[in-house]
């Protein structure tokens, strides 16, 4: 099973590498969605969109960007590297809902030469879940192959607080993988919306609290790929559970400060160095030997 994953990961690499900076669809698969998820362009953000996108994730818990926020260019590149990393088995993984031909690994804002770091802070900055204080509670990438199985329904969090954003990193069709949610309204919660068809640099925020699940993939196309993190309210909120790579956790505690997400999108500290700025500042500073 292992080898059979590698060797797809493979061949998907050598059509996205080929297509790197030159592949765009023709025809872009719009949102399906229904009136209860707000839907909001991502081509051109500006303070109303941040309230606006703030004011639908507290009513709906839910709330979509159309491509804009990240550009092309990011996209491709980090799904390149992100079928290069795991195909090679450079990922280290997490547990995941219904592990069966699904793939939940962590990451750090230095892959992709720091694109990740700066895809993130980008969403954080437009949706207005990077707002002063919130920090990085995770960030990881999903994979998930054909036939896989749906998860069953659930919630991330208990408490409220956290807001998580996927990024998709390629045209993503319905039954193919994605993510369903169950919104909320003034009458509770309405019956379940996939999110699904979207378009490559489409985001999709929720709530820590709303009902969701991954779909099953029951077509014959490639493996569904996404970035995602989620933020905390506050920086100071310790995770003894996180989908957080232990270079963001300060290694071997299990508990430690979050790395702030205005760190992401910040011009002082180059993508690469974040790590080592974490290290350095928060590890160091916080735990001194």
């Amino acid at each position: 099973l292992k080898f059979r994953f590698l060797a797809t990961m493979y061949r998907l690499l050598i059509v996205a590498s080929a297509c790197f900076g030159t592949c765009q669809s023709t025809e872009k698969p719009r949102p399906v969605l229904a009136a209860a998820v707000p839907v909001f362009d991502g081509s051109t953000p500006n303070a109303s969109l941040f309230a606006d996108f703030t004011k639908a994730l507290q009513s709906s818990g839910v709330a979509v960007l159309t491509p804009g926020i990240v550009d092309h260019q990011t996209i491709q590149a980090i799904d390149v590297w992100l079928l290069q990393a795991a195909g090679g088995g450079h990922l280290l993984q997490h547990p995941v809902r219904a592990p069966e031909g699904r793939f939940h690994g962590m990451v750090l804002p230095s892959d992709a030469n720091g694109r990740i770091a700066r895809a993130v802070g980008k969403i954080a900055r437009a949706t207005g879940v990077g707002r002063r204080g919130a920090g990085l509670a995770e960030l990881g990438v999903f994979i998930v192959r054909p036939n896989a199985s749906a998860q069953p329904r659930h919630v991330d969090r208990h408490i409220p607080g956290f807001v998580s954003c996927q990024l998709a990193l390629h045209d993503t069709g319905v039954q193919s993988g994605g993510l369903s949610v169950w919104p909320w309204t003034s009458r509770g919660s309405i019956t379940r919306v996939e999110m699904a068809p979207l378009s490559a640099g489409s985001v999709v925020c929720y709530d820590g609290q709303l009902n969701h699940r991954g779909e099953g993939h029951s077509t014959s196309a490639e493996f569904r790929r996404v970035l995602y993190f989620t933020a905390a309210q506050s920086s100071t909120t310790e995770l003894s559970e996180a989908a957080l790579h232990p270079r963001l956790r300060c290694a071997p505690l299990r508990n430690a400060p979050l790395l702030p997400l205005q760190l992401l999108d910040s011009a002082d500290i180059p993508p690469q160095e974040q790590n080592a700025w974490y290290s350095k500042h928060v590890c160091q500073s916080a735990f001194p030997d």
